[in-house]
């Protein structure tokens, strides 16, 4: 079980790539990896490590948080981390594999989102 059980990487990488106009070939050769390794990150089969995750971002011009993709549920997190009667993973073996980068950008994503919403429930009460 790996980081793309949880966040999509690969989506994002394949549409940010093809509207730069770069082939799978031309990103592998600027990450110095085999072209099957770049197209296993984009088809989601495998995912890159925090050191290629941060070339690649470099190498499109993008923070690591515009390449990756959460659940579109916020719940969907706290099921994958709490139901393991349901046969999900437990807690601990969740926070075993991922690394803190990883988590880090869960944290990040669930500090927008409550900005965002601390954001329009001032707006409201303004009357805006």
């Amino acid at each position: 079980m790996g980081l793309n059980d949880f966040i999509i990487i690969g989506d994002k990488l394949k549409e940010i790539r093809k509207d730069l106009g770069l082939t799978q070939a031309q990103m592998a050769e600027k990450l110095n990896i085999p072209r099957s390794t770049y197209a296993n990150y984009e088809n989601n089969t495998r995912e890159p490590n925090t050191e290629t995750l941060k070339k690649i971002s470099s190498i499109l011009n993008k923070d690591i948080f515009d390449l990756i993709t959460l659940p579109s549920d916020d719940d969907s997190i706290l099921e994958i981390v709490t139901k393991t009667s349901e046969g999900y993973i437990s807690r601990d073996e969740f926070v075993s594999k991922l690394c803190i980068d990883h988590l880090k950008f869960i944290v990040t994503y669930m500090v927008k989102k409550l900005m965002m919403m601390i954001y329009l429930i001032a707006l409201k009460n303004l009357n805006l």
